[in-house]
């Protein structure tokens, strides 16, 4: 019901509409008074009883915003439809703020969002309370290269779109370089940016904008990230100010002065990248871990800092350098003073420094004790490692070093010598193992295909060697592609094995599982395998896992015995559990790890899968449950409970020898020159074995083993990172320096081309060795 022209009249004409009785209100009211004033939306809300459909309110909401866009606001967010809040963001940008998220995606919003934005470039009070979809990368580009006012407009940009770009446009002087710092300090949180991306722009701050005012106003937690571009970026003069100051006062009268912490991280910054920088810190600053690292960069700096220490360390002092000096690096001992050598050599060991390198024998303390230790340590000695002079320059030379010495079947047999005094340390064994010794000279270094000499010894300096000293019996030569040679019987033999092995159906092999609360001796493993078995056929059952669940203070595991069909040996291995393995486990027996009837340590053990006519778990869940233990052991790696047999099967994962009559499959290389060399050698009256390896080596120091590939399988960032051969690995985590996926690629290669049977024109073994018999000077022939 409609109002007369007189109630009309008097709508246009009352000054406040709010006056109007509300009986007298209704749509053509609401709508007049709307067409006046958008902004008397806001009023209706006290009209609530006023009758109206939802079509009349959508009308009477349109009609506001097309006289007052921004009226938008005081219309219900669930009433804002497509029509009503286009209307809007057309008629006033202003009012895009109150346009409902879901519209902004639309083809109909494009125009309207791309108009807000180039007012917002100019306004960015036009970014307060705008929704993310209004933001694109180019636009926030644009917005910090063209707002002279940059943190302003930063601040409101997203967090998905502080990219790189945006910080890269948005610093352009020191001061916008001073006012980025701290939007920089919690970038994992509050942008984008990868850690590659964030040390790049500190990396660009510190090289366009670093001065002292970007230090001081620096947050304290980013200032070790200013010093070590300080250092990479080869900005001495100012950290050299740092240095001998302990302030960052370079450049203006103001300065800084840094917190112990932070100068001790600003010194360790400057000497592991210049060792000599050490010379601008001053001595009562220096501490032992300081003066070692600044070695460890620059191994001549030990001069200058021994004979400086005096004026500024005390016995202690000096004690704990010398240790830690030696330990990175036992050469460092002939720079210690004799007065702290026994202690040094004592506490790291006399046998580990001298199995280390023979050659530091010659910087023992006169008084030392020596003629014991070498009592002691040679008539053990198997394994003589030689190398080149300068090995420890080579991270991959003293990694292979180490990882060799180490490995469990050489640990306390294996020495170190140099090339140059390799004859003194063979005169010294000779004389403590006589004539019965039974030695293998290990010669480690960098070789190709056509390499003449390994480790700085030429095939007939070795002949010589063994022409001179009868206690060498093996000669390894330890490098890359030391042998060719044309398939040998025994990798072909194992070819044909691996091929049948494929044509037998799998066994359906069923197994046990048990709870027990201990770990079960070998009697009782016996035990378990005779209860478990005694519901089926002895050749279905070689398998029985035990899940032991200890205390709870200790780590509960699972101990996979497998019994060997022939001998009735029975084997195990051990698998800690995580809460992911406990998980898997659970989904597949149908019981949670923490809910299964564990026994107490004086109760028997409980046979839950078979035994006692329990069912027994299904050679599908065998299997399963092998995949799930084995979850983070990848397949080749030493710890996966199918190395062993793997390594039977694969000639790629072993050495094979070759017999006499295959002597004619040798191609050129290095071993089969020091063959011939051996053979022609009448000094030579023994049997030599001789030992290469087909590809290139490279040394796993995760696995701590040898890999053999065609190609280079090193990761890229490939650092020598374990410095101390026998004193126990630094505590820095090692990470992966082979490239598995590409080296599992190229296993995977080989097995494909076994199982097809395809024949290869050289040998896939890993080594070769090859035994030298000498002529017999009777039988000429």
């Amino acid at each position: 019901m409609g109002i007369g022209d007189e109630d009309s009249k008097s709508l246009s004409q009352v000054a406040e509409p709010l006056l109007i009785p509300k009986d007298r209100l209704d749509f053509d009211v609401c709508l007049e008074w709307v067409r006046q004033d958008g902004d008397a939306l806001q009023h209706l809300e006290d009209y609530k009883a006023i009758n109206l459909t939802d079509e009349q309110f959508n009308k009477i909401y349109l009609q506001a915003v097309i006289q007052k866009p921004t009226a938008i606001q005081y219309i219900p967010v669930s009433r804002r439809n497509e029509e009503i809040s286009l209307k809007a963001a057309q008629g006033d940008i202003h009012a895009l703020v109150y346009v409902p998220e879901a519209f902004l995606d639309r083809d109909e919003f494009k125009e309207v969002i791309k108009a807000w934005q180039s007012f917002a470039l100019d306004d960015i009070d036009l970014l307060k309370g705008v929704s993310e979809k209004l933001f694109t990368h180019a636009f926030c580009d644009a917005l910090v290269r063209l707002n002279t006012n940059y943190t302003n407009s930063f601040k409101y940009i997203p967090k998905q779109y502080l990219s790189h770009s945006v910080f890269k446009a948005g610093i352009h002087s020191p001061y916008q370089a001073l006012r980025a710092m701290p939007f920089l300090q919690c970038y994992k949180q509050t942008t984008s940016l990868t850690e590659e991306e964030y040390r790049s722009l500190i990396r660009a701050i510190v090289k366009d904008y670093f001065s002292d005012s970007l230090f001081r106003g620096t947050p304290s937690d980013m200032r070790h990230d200013i010093l070590t571009e300080l250092v990479n970026q080869d900005k001495w003069v100012e950290l050299k100010c740092i240095l001998r100051n302990r302030k960052a006062h370079i450049y203006s009268d103001e300065s800084i002065l840094l917190t112990s912490q932070e100068y001790k991280i600003a010194c360790l910054t400057a000497v592991r990248k210049k060792g000599e920088f050490i010379k601008d810190i001053p001595t009562q600053r220096w501490d032992p871990e300081i003066c070692s690292e600044s070695i460890k960069q620059r191994h001549d700096m030990i001069d200058y800092i021994v004979k400086t220490l005096g004026a500024s360390f005390n016995s202690d002092q000096y004690r704990e350098f010398s240790l830690e000096v030696v330990r990175q690096n036992p050469k460092n001992l002939a720079h210690i003073d004799d007065q702290y050598k026994s202690f040094v050599i004592d506490t790291l060991d006399p046998e580990k420094i001298l199995m280390t390198d023979y050659d530091f024998i010659k910087h023992f303390p006169p008084h030392y004790p020596l003629q014991a230790v070498l009592e002691k340590l040679l008539p053990n000695i198997v394994h003589v490692v030689v190398t080149g002079d300068g090995h420890y320059d080579c991270s991959e030379i003293r990694d292979s070093f180490a990882v060799y010495a180490n490995a469990p079947a050489r640990k306390g047999k294996t020495l170190h010598i140099s090339a140059m005094n390799l004859n003194r340390l063979l005169d010294d064994i000779m004389k403590y193992q006589g004539g019965n010794g039974h030695l293998n000279l290990v010669l480690l270094g960098h070789t190709s295909i056509g390499s003449e000499s390994i480790a700085e010894k030429s095939v007939s300096q070795i002949v010589d060697l063994l022409a001179d000293h009868a206690v060498i019996k093996r000669v390894t030569l330890l490098g890359c592609n030391t042998v060719r040679a044309k398939p040998l019987e025994q990798e072909i033999e194992m070819g044909k094995k691996y091929r049948e092995s494929l044509l037998v159906p799998e066994k359906n092999t069923y197994s046990g599982v048990i709870l027990m609360s201990d770990y079960p001796d070998k009697d009782m493993q016996n035990i378990l395998f005779k209860k478990t078995c005694s519901d089926k056929d002895r050749d279905q059952t070689d398998t029985v896992f035990v899940f032991i669940n200890n205390k709870p203070s200790l780590i509960s595991y699972v101990l996979l015995l497998k019994k060997d069909e022939i001998t009735g040996h029975i084997s195990e291995q051990r698998y800690d559990l995580n809460d992911v393995r406990k998980i898997g486990i659970g989904k597949l027996i149908g019981k949670r790890w923490d809910r299964l009837p564990f026994p107490s340590i004086i109760k028997p053990p409980i046979y839950y899968f078979g035994g006692m006519s329990r069912e027994f778990l299904s050679p599908r869940k065998t299997e399963k449950l092998v995949e799930i233990l084995n979850l983070s052991e990848p397949r080749f790696s030493k710890r996966h409970p199918q190395y062993k047999w793997d390594k039977k099967r694969f000639p790629f994962m072993r050495g094979v020898a070759m017999n006499e009559a295959e002597q004619d499959k040798l191609d050129t290389s290095l071993l089969k020159k020091l063959v011939d060399a051996i053979k022609a050698e009448p000094r030579v009256k023994r049997e030599v074995e001789v030992k290469g390896y087909t590809r290139s080596l490279h040394v796993d120091m995760v696995e701590e083993g040898f890999r053999g590939s065609r190609s280079n399988i090193y990761e890229k960032e490939y650092r020598y990172r374990t410095p101390d051969s026998f004193f126990g690995r630094s505590s820095v985590e090692i990470k992966p320096n082979i490239i598995y996926k590409q080296m599992y690629a190229e296993i995977k290669s080989e097995m494909d081309r076994m199982a097809k049977g395809v024949e290869q024109p050289e040998s896939s073994a890993k080594s070769i060795i090859v035994t030298v018999t000498p002529k017999n000077p009777w039988n000429k022939r």
